[in-house]
């Protein structure tokens, strides 16, 4: 859906800023039809509506806003440099074990610090293994939509598991379009008494800070309420 939106504004020349994405439910292994409609258009914003659909059940909803591409000598807002274990130097991730599963075989993941299987914050690089349709080639844009959804389990705070952290949504900012193949989730995750959550990343790549990245979680013991 990502890559659809882009794509769309492409079109226009247009630049994704921001694409938050409403998850109605478990999106299942199944054919499925993607629509896009162009819900504003624009010569500076542009707003992009695409869903995903089973059976004509609508079961992922996301919207983007796409601004017009410019070509300025912009000589302020550079975010200060943050220094990283670059992807070949970060261990692989020491949690995904099933074969067959998307953050087993569709991901690889390196850690720049800690682990899934490690209480607190975390920083881990993100690449994908296979293309998101045959017979193309992951857009960076893709590749960080795949990678910011993995924010609230690099920032787990349940390393014994007994807790879920779902995610019923997802909202990227992307100051500028994201470059490369590695896309690095510096995360952290916050919960509540009320049984609710927030989880934020950074999102860089080799060329530095280009997004943020935030989802809601509904936080309860597995098994439901107990």
């Amino acid at each position: 859906m990502g890559g659809e939106i882009e794509r769309t504004l492409a079109e226009s020349d247009m630049v994704l800023t921001r694409l938050g994405v409403d998850i109605f439910g478990p999106v299942p292994i199944a054919p499925m039809t993607l629509e896009t409609e162009v819900a504003r258009g624009g010569k500076r914003v542009q707003f992009i509506d695409v869903s995903l659909s089973v059976e004509d059940r609508v079961i992922v909803r996301a919207h983007g806003v796409g601004l017009r591409r410019g070509d300025h000598d912009v000589p302020f807002g550079e975010p200060d440099p943050v220094s990283y274990l670059s992807p070949a130097d970060a261990p692989p991730v020491n949690f995904f074990k099933n074969p067959g599963a998307f953050a087993s075989d569709a991901m690889e993941v390196r850690m720049a610090s800690g682990d899934f299987d490690q209480a607190g914050p975390g920083v881990g690089w993100f690449r994908m293994r296979v293309p998101v349709t045959p017979g193309t080639e992951p857009t960076p844009v893709e590749t960080a939509c795949a990678a910011a959804d993995f924010g609230n389990g690099v920032s787990n705070w349940d390393p014994q598991f007994s807790w879920m952290f779902i995610n019923p949504d997802l909202t990227i900012h992307f100051t500028r379009p994201p470059v490369g193949d590695w896309i690095l989730l510096d995360s952290m995750t916050h919960a509540h008494d009320t049984g609710t959550g927030l989880s934020q990343s950074a999102l860089v790549d080799e060329g530095g800070l280009f997004g943020r990245a935030a989802q809601s979680l509904l936080v309860e013991p597995f098994g439901g309420r107990g």
